[in-house]
């Protein structure tokens, strides 16, 4: 993937390759299309991280527009044009990082509800619609890592109680059931 300044101000941009995606950390400016429109540049402000799957690259950071759209603060990007796709869960507050499994986003931050639903810090969106699956783990304090690998999905961070159960900061789940 290439990212490159447009508009007067260089575009604050890293990228980084992984196995499952791309990260992404980027600041906003304002650019123009290549239709000669201005919009927001990749994101009004915030840094961000995100995960390329397929044409789509999925974003959570504190940014209120992206795409020449208002999100709020997790959104789907079309890779072919740059624009926000209608996939909109509308996190509460900052999402600090996601990864993305089969047709389902994870998410951690600070949020409070996110896809439609109450979830404290850590959540499992559907891919399509953007609304939270009926996992709630719900950890007690923050969530600062999170990985997935073939069936499990990783967590770390501040919490000492998860799901119902005692885990000091960390905890892997089950994909298929959703169960530490």
């Amino acid at each position: 993937m290439k990212v490159r300044s447009c508009g007067s101000q260089p575009a604050n941009i890293s990228l980084i390759n992984r196995r499952e995606g791309v990260s992404v950390s980027a600041h906003a400016r304002v650019r123009k299309r290549r239709d000669g429109k201005k919009h927001s540049g990749l994101i009004n402000p915030a840094s961000a991280e995100a995960h390329h799957i397929s044409s789509t690259l999925y974003v959570g950071g504190s940014f209120t527009t992206i795409g020449g759209q208002s999100r709020n603060r997790i959104a789907a990007l079309d890779l072919s044009t740059g624009d926000a796709t209608t996939w909109n869960p509308n996190a509460s507050s900052t999402v600090s990082e996601i990864a993305v499994s089969g047709a389902t986003v994870y998410a951690i931050g600070a949020f409070t509800t996110i896809g439609g639903q109450p979830r404290l810090r850590l959540a499992a969106l559907d891919s399509t619609t953007g609304n939270a699956t009926a996992w709630a783990p719900d950890p007690n304090n923050s969530v600062s890592a999170l990985a997935v690998s073939d069936s499990t999905v990783f967590v770390g961070g501040n919490f000492t109680a998860i799901a119902g159960q005692s885990r000091n900061r960390a905890a892997a789940f089950d994909i298929g059931t959703g169960s530490i």
